[in-house]
């Protein structure tokens, strides 16, 4: 399948602040584009202006700075690039969070992992698919990230955000799903620590970070490593943390709450009903075949059991309606990053290596 299109890319490197400043210069138009539109969504569903919104941000910075404080000078970084200010790029790191919980919020997503004894390419394959609002096309980018002092990373983000879906030089990859708790507030917001296990050299060093923090809202991580580790990590705030290990050298998830002790907390009902019959679809899939290389698992990513509402998620005509917008399937081991952009089944993938 022939590529029509694909998301910019881009190469940044030096001291934090200068990471932030080229990241800012490189992605000035997309992160005013970004700003614009969380303006406009989160003030509309919160009934709230921008400086409000600005000042509900700057609330969570304390918060960052004690939980990764690099993150602070790559901000201002950021800022500076980009030439907005320093509290709309906070905001643009806790917009998930400044909705505290808004039912309207519907983030979907549908993740597969597979160790290395479940593929053919000697690399375990990690993938996801983003189901979120069509306009965020217009703001995802591919980072190459190079710190002087920090392991070298690449990853699949929105313009002006920290931390998204990729891996490092260590093999340490990780996807993501929305979950949907009660009870979320000021406290870590999930960015920052997406760019904490981006990281870290191993998983038990990023379980470590998830157990010992307090976290502002829900988030599930699924994560392999370079030792050929495969888990899933419930983050269900603010109930605690809930791990899975992968049993038979593969794990899917979608955006409800699979650890026991953790489900009474579940609230995916009320915004994603379809998730668990998408799990239920995805955990077939990894199960079906005895091994998959990264073309098999990008099939997978097309399946359209259930449609619209499937793991390849179609708008289904509601203002409201949520698609996917980028598929990102990581060959960490081998260094490679497959994306989308837009529906896995309709534009192939462009490959980006580490």
């Amino acid at each position: 399948m022939q590529q029509a299109q694909a998301y910019p890319y881009f190469e940044v490197n030096g001291t934090t602040h200068e990471v932030g400043r080229r990241h800012g210069e490189a992605c000035r138009e997309q992160i005013r584009l970004f700003l614009e539109r969380s303006y406009e969504t989160i003030g509309s569903s919160k009934h709230q202006d921008r400086a409000t919104l600005r000042a509900r941000a700057e609330s969570f910075v304390p918060s960052i700075q004690g939980f990764i404080p690099d993150a602070i000078p790559e901000i201002e970084g950021i800022a500076a690039g980009a030439n907005v200010s320093f509290a709309e790029i906070v905001l643009l790191n806790v917009r998930t969070e400044l909705t505290l919980g808004d039912a309207g919020l519907r983030d979907g997503c549908s993740s597969l992992g597979f160790l290395t004894s479940r593929t053919d390419n000697e690399s375990t394959i990690i993938a996801q698919n983003q189901d979120v609002g069509d306009w965020m096309k217009d703001v995802g980018v591919v980072l190459r990230v190079a710190p002087h002092d920090k392991p070298a990373f690449i990853m699949f983000t929105w313009a002006g955000v920290i931390g998204y879906p990729g891996f490092n030089e260590h093999g340490v990859a990780f996807v993501q799903n929305q979950l949907y708790t009660e009870g979320w507030r000021v406290g870590v917001s999930h960015y920052p620590l997406k760019r904490r296990i981006l990281e870290c050299r191993n998983l038990a060093e990023a379980l470590d970070i998830m157990g010992a923090t307090t976290f502002s809202s829900a988030g599930n991580y699924l994560m392999v490593d370079g030792d050929n580790r495969l888990v899933d990590a419930e983050i269900a705030a603010p109930h605690g943390v809930g791990v899975i290990e992968a049993t038979g050298g593969t794990l899917a998830h979608t955006n409800n709450i699979l650890s026991p002790e953790l489900e009474r907390f579940d609230t995916f009902q009320a915004q994603l009903p379809d998730s668990a019959p998408r799990c239920a679809r995805a955990n077939q899939l990894v199960s079906s075949v005895e091994r998959v290389s990264a073309a098999d698992v990008m099939q997978m990513m097309s399946d359209h059991e259930g449609f619209p509402h499937s793991i390849c998620r179609h708008n289904d005509g509601t203002p409201e309606s949520i698609e996917t917008v980028a598929s990102y399937v990581m060959e960490p081991l081998q260094g490679r990053l497959n994306v989308s952009y837009g529906n896995p089944c309709e534009n192939g993938y462009s490959a980006y290596t580490l």
